[in-house]
């Protein structure tokens, strides 16, 4: 509610200039640096709990500034709203091979459908990470799922609360089935997917970046086809 009201004031003060709208810029860093490994602000550490509840609070927050705009300020200020989400492309270790290509798709759903599935989509998470998240959660002895739900009013709300779909593209990995150690609660832990870089892929300043521009159009098709 605060976020929508920040918003609100945002969009009163200055749509007239202002007509393009980004609520939130890669809100997966949010959740998994700020309340994962607690690199960044507020520098909480919940790898595994606490950044699917930031991640479901961001979610909300984004629905709330969208509708705000959408029901009364987008008819007479002409703009559009939106949110951006930063991906790396998953490259399926052997295309030819439907495990690997499933790896792909389920690290693409955890890192990129975690948001844009919801927004996008039908206001839920994916059905990978609701699946796997539930049934890992039951064994690790949770008394209910790590990844919560939103109610029906919320999902409503969630659904279809995007004018356009932001994309920051930065590396590709590639990717393939993993089991992980049901003692791990972790995000990381959560989707069963190893992943790897090509050491002949050229480098930049950061050693995780590598330069894979056949990427940019992977993500993009898949982000066309999925949403």
């Amino acid at each position: 509610d605060w976020f929508g009201e920040y918003a609100r004031l945002c969009f009163e003060e200055f749509g007239g200039d202002v007509k393009f709208w980004i609520t939130l810029n890669e809100p997966k860093e949010s959740s998994l640096q700020g309340h994962g490994s607690g690199t960044m602000a507020p520098g909480l550490q919940g790898i595994g709990t606490l950044v699917y509840i930031a991640a479901h609070n961001l979610i909300r927050a984004h629905a709330r500034a969208y509708r705000a705009y959408e029901q009364d300020f987008a008819a007479q200020q002409g703009g559009k709203c939106g949110i951006t989400l930063n991906v790396n492309w998953a490259e399926p270790r052997d295309p030819d091979d439907p495990a690997d290509v499933e790896a792909s798709n389920t690290h693409i759903q955890f890192n990129f459908g975690w948001f844009a599935h919801a927004i996008m989509k039908d206001g839920k998470y994916p059905e990978v990470m609701r699946s796997k998240i539930d049934e890992k959660s039951a064994q690790q002895g949770f008394e209910e799922s790590r990844l919560p739900e939103f109610t029906a009013e919320e999902s409503e709300m969630i659904a279809g609360s995007s004018d356009f779909l932001g994309m920051n593209f930065y590396t590709s990995n590639i990717v393939y089935p993993e089991i992980s150690d049901i003692e791990d609660v972790s995000f990381y832990a959560d989707p069963d997917v190893g992943s790897v870089q090509d050491d002949t892929w050229y480098g930049s300043g950061s050693v995780w970046l590598k330069i894979t521009p056949w990427g940019i159009r992977s993500a993009v098709n898949w982000a066309s086809k999925e949403y």
